[in-house]
């Protein structure tokens, strides 16, 4: 029996997902939106995948979690949204919220 898909991975993304990223995807909200625009090639939305690039070159892929049946009990709404980048200091800002519940994690490029 397969467990719950990971929802944080590290690994390359399709180069062709940077020419879909260019139109607004439904999950992204506004903020987000504008600070994908602003770091072209850094931040990517596509569907329910967020995700931000490290120094290394690779990405961090954050997968939300709430708009998948197959999903079901603790951890089944999850979802990741952008809420500030601080390029200076190599950290993007990400809202989590688990439904009734929400933190900020700092992911450190």
């Amino acid at each position: 029996m397969e467990g719950p898909p990971d929802r944080l991975r590290v690994g390359d993304v399709d180069p062709e997902w940077f020419d879909e990223a260019r139109n607004p995807s439904p999950q992204a909200d506004d903020q987000e939106r504008r600070i994908a625009q602003a770091y072209p090639g850094r931040i990517l939305r596509h569907g329910d995948l967020l995700a931000l690039k490290l120094e290394n070159g690779k990405f961090v892929w954050l997968v939300d979690m709430q708009n998948d049946p197959a999903n079901a009990g603790f951890g089944c709404c999850e979802a990741y949204r952008l809420v500030d980048n601080w390029p200076n200091q190599k950290v993007y800002v990400v809202d989590v919220s688990f439904g009734e519940a929400s933190r900020y994690w700092l992911v450190s490029a």
